[in-house]
Formats: structure tokens, sequence, C-alpha cells
């Protein structure tokens, strides 16, 4: 089978003819490019030759390619990274979760022993402590969030059984801590307000026999089992080398000071805030940072 050769010059022929030309009225310093040029417009059309050229078409002084070739050649070389958002629903949870905490660096932090159940009343009469103890109790749901995103990254180290034991306590020990939460959030509140108005005896009595609640065992069991399941993370960040060994380290030195404050030491409750903000924004820094899924 033949074919009828096209009247007009080759796709070849014209390039060169055009680029010749313009080279003649280039100075020296262009010619360089000039000659990268001639020779990827003869690579062009030794391709179009090979597989293409019976589509090309002159149109004037244009050259219309082909939609699959020109398609091709615009498609751009530098693709976006792949990111697992999971990831980074994880980092911005402990973003949230510090901003929770930040409230408690101010507010008012009454002792909250059964010795001192008059002054944690009274002291939870205020709006400081309602809404830095409220937040608290709910940032722990970001925490948890942002541990599962935490232990993702951490399973692709050797670190990865230290990890899933870490986050197994934190989520049995948090499961455990959260029904007395609501005893400082409600009830204590609710108590300093009939105390300030002169119902002292009747609402301490009651108290006191809250605390005497055997209930009340799992609850402290579960904020032990809650730091130390913190503490085993930081242990497992450090030896993953995934995040950077101050985020590990800060995350270790928060836990180590919120477990005295846990067990109302107050003079440490301001300076396990901002530990607590710290080690949550490294947390979600390197999270962000570990996002990326490796190209198959």
């Amino acid at each position: 089978m033949s074919f009828k050769q096209p009247s007009h010059p080759s796709v070849e022929t014209r390039l060169l003819g055009q680029l010749d030309h313009a080279g003649t009225i280039m100075t020296n310093a262009g010619a360089a490019a000039v000659a990268e040029m001639i020779k990827a417009a003869r690579g062009l059309s030794r391709r179009l030759d090979q597989g293409g050229g019976a589509a090309c078409q002159w149109r004037g002084r244009n050259l219309i390619l082909p939609d699959t070739l020109r398609s091709a050649m615009t498609t751009t070389d530098t693709l976006k990274p792949n990111v697992d958002k999971r990831l980074r629903a994880g980092a911005i949870a402990f973003v949230l979760a510090a901003l929770m905490t930040v409230p408690s660096v101010f507010s008012v932090q009454p002792p909250s022993d059964p010795a001192h159940n008059r002054e944690f009343a009274l002291g939870a009469n205020t709006a400081s402590f309602r809404l830095a103890t409220a937040l608290e109790i709910y940032s722990l749901t970001p925490v948890i969030l942002g541990m599962f995103a935490l232990y993702a990254i951490i399973a692709r180290t050797r670190s990865r059984r230290s990890a899933i034991a870490g986050l197994v306590l934190i989520v049995v020990g948090a499961g455990c801590l959260l029904p007395g939460t609501g005893y400082a959030a409600f009830v204590v509140p609710a108590a300093g307000i009939l105390i300030s108005q002169g119902h002292d005896q009747d609402v301490l009595l009651l108290l006191d026999q809250v605390f005497a609640e055997p209930g009340w065992l799992p609850v402290f069991l579960g904020g032990f089992v809650y730091f130390i399941g913190l503490f085993v993370m930081s242990v497992a960040v450090w030896r993953s080398g995934t995040l950077s060994r101050w985020t590990a380290g800060l995350l270790a030195v928060a836990t180590l000071v919120g477990l005295p404050t846990f067990l109302d030491v107050v003079a440490l409750a301001r300076v396990g805030g901002v530990l607590w903000i710290a080690a949550y924004i490294a947390l979600a820094v390197g999270i962000w940072r570990n996002a990326r899924v490796p190209d198959a």
C-alpha cells in the first residue's frame, strides 16, 4: 500500500527553516540557545515521523499537533506530594488540644483533696475554673485522636510494640478517668454556690461522703494508667526516630509533671499546663511533617 506525499513541506523542513531564519538575526550570545532549539525540533520531528506525523497539520505559520501529543507536552513533571489527610487531621487534633489547655495556665488552682473540700468548692465557683476544667476534660478527645495518628507513624518503625502498648494504656486510662471528671466540672462548682450561700455543713458532709465512695478507685487507677501510657508513648517516639527527640522529651517531662498535678500538687499546675501546650504543639508539627505517603 502506498501513500500520497503531502504537497506542503515536511514538518522537519518547516521547523528547521523557521529556526534557522531566527538564528541569523540573533546575536552570538543566543546561538547556543538556538542550537538547543534546533536539536529539540529535530527530535520532535523524528518522533512525529515515526508515530504521528500524518496527524500534524499546518495552518498558516502555525503547527497543529494531535491532542494526545499536546496533552503529553503540557503535563507538568512536578506532581503534588501524596499526603495522608488522616495524619494531618491528627496533627490538627493536637493543635486543638493545645488551645483547649491554654485557660488552665491562667485559671484558679484550688486544692482538690478531701481535707480541703471547702477551699476546693469555693475556688471551683469561678468562671476561670469552670472554663479551664471543662476544656481540659473535653481536650481528652482530640488528644486520643492525635495519639492514633502518632501511633500510625511510629508503627512503621522498630518502636511499634511500645507504641501500641502506650496507645492502649492511654485509651483505657482515659476511659476509666472520664467518669470522675464530672465531679470537678459540675458537682464541686455547684457545691461552691451553696457554701457561699451559707449551707456549709450539709454540703461539706455530702462532699465527704462522695469521696468515700468506692467508685473512685477505678478513676484514680485510670489516671495512673493514662500517665503511664503517655510516658510509654514518649519512649516510643524517642526510639522511633521519626519525630524529633526534643518532642519525645517534652512529652515525657509533661507527663512526669502532670502526674503530681493529678495527685493535687497545686504548685506544678501552671507549669504542667505550659508543658502540655508545648508537647501538643511539638507532636502536631512532627505528625504534620510525617504525613507524606511514600511513592509506590
